[in-house]
Parts: C-alpha cells; structure tokens; sequence
C-alpha cells in the first residue's frame, strides 16, 4: 500500500489466498472469533525484540488526530517518535479511533529515493484500529529497511474475505515479499500490482507482486483484543 495517509483505505473486496500455510481456517459455523470478543476496543503494543539496547519508533497519524500520550510521546501533532529498550514492551490502549497510522523503526517514513532515506528504503506497519473496519498490514512498497513481525490476540482477523484466520506476519528483505501473507511487496501499491508506484529505490531492484489480494488483515465490526507490532532488527545495508 502506498505510504500516503490519504491514501490509506481498508479494501473491501480483498480476494483469494496464495500462502496460508501459518493462517488457520474458519470451521463452518463457527462463533470462536465472537466468543474472544469481549473487550470493547482494540490495543497496540509495540516491543523491541531485537538484541539492540533501544530502536527510535516514529508515529504517523492522519493530519486531525494526534500523537501526545501515545507510548509515551509527550509532544502534540500528528507526528512522533520514542525510543524502545530492548524486551520491553509499549502499550497503546485508548478506545479513540486511529483512522489511519504509520509506525516505523529507526527512520520516519520517507521516499526511498530521497536524499536521507536508508539505502534501500523505510517499511511501515500500517492500518486502522476502533473503527467500524479494522484493517492492519506491514508496507514493503517504499522499500524495506528493518525486519518486523506482527500478530494478533483474537482469532477474528481475515486474510481479505477469505474465511482463513490470521495468526501473524513478518516481513522479508526488500523484493522478497512476494506471497507473504500480510505483506504488500515491493512497489505493488495495489498487492496484485503496481499503480502510481512511488519513486524506485537505487540500483535495479526486481519487484513481484502478489497473484491474489492477501496483503492486507481486516475485520468488520469486531473491536478488541490486542495487536503486537515487534521490531526484530534492520536489514544488513541498514545496519
């Protein structure tokens, strides 16, 4: 997915399925993921599980919401930063609708081709949370520049429409997400391909996109539970 906020929808007509191999398939008839549901809105956790002692986390919110007294942020605006320390772990539980977040490590979101981005890019975890559509995945599209991992604590989150549950994701080195559950690929702005893709990363770097729209995790009308969004480290030209 394009990291533009405005640009940043839920997609209501997700289709198919192309690696479900870690995901686990929704018995018919089924009432599992409204039994889990018993919190009335859903929380945010980020945690440095990497061996580095602290990694700077960056926060993007849309331009009418703000970040103050998330993780800890103490500044106003729809953009902030703070430093995680290694095994620890940063709880956002707040019932307020985030229509739309950006969370990356160590560099804020930024083309790859601008003069400060990282050699090969900035990834984000991306989505929507306590709105009617919930809707979370990790964006390799602008490049890739740390490894992350994300999951879920109730068994109510999709893969698109597909009645597969989601359990987590983790993304891959730049141009290696290609069928990662979870994961929209390198310049594949719309999963299964590229439109109005943002500037190239330097040098050639090969881009697949997905042959199904598995990008992207969502749920309708199912708040609660938790998300876990951990850093496990840069890429080794980030490094």
């Amino acid at each position: 997915m394009k990291n533009t906020l405005s640009l940043l929808i839920c997609l209501l007509t997700i289709l198919g399925c192309n690696n479900f191999d870690t995901q686990t398939p929704l018995r018919g008839g089924s009432t599992e993921s409204n039994r889990f549901n018993t919190q009335g809105f859903t929380t945010l956790s980020i945690k440095n599980s990497s061996t580095l002692d602290t990694v700077e986390v960056f926060i993007t919110l849309q331009s009418t919401e703000d970040v103050f007294g998330m993780f800890g942020i103490t500044t106003h605006g729809d953009k902030g930063s703070f430093f995680a320390r290694k095994d620890s772990t940063y709880l956002y539980a707040d019932a307020r609708p985030l229509t739309g977040f950006l969370i990356s490590f160590g560099h804020d979101n930024i083309s790859c081709n601008a003069s400060t981005a990282p050699p090969t890019g900035v990834n984000v975890f991306e989505g929507s949370i306590n709105v009617d559509y919930e809707c979370i995945d990790i964006s390799a599209v602008d490049g890739v520049n740390s490894l992350m991992r994300y999951s879920v604590s109730q068994p109510n989150w999709l893969v698109g429409n597909t009645t597969v549950y989601f359990k987590s994701g983790e993304n891959k080195p730049l141009g290696k997400n290609c069928g990662n559950i979870g994961i929209f690929p390198y310049r594949c702005t719309d999963c299964v391909q590229s439109i109005n893709p943002p500037p190239p990363c330097p040098g050639k770097v090969k881009f697949k996109c997905n042959k199904n729209r598995t990008c992207q995790i969502n749920r309708h009308s199912k708040k609660g539970g938790g998300i876990l969004l951990e850093f496990l480290n840069f890429t080794k030209r980030n490094i």
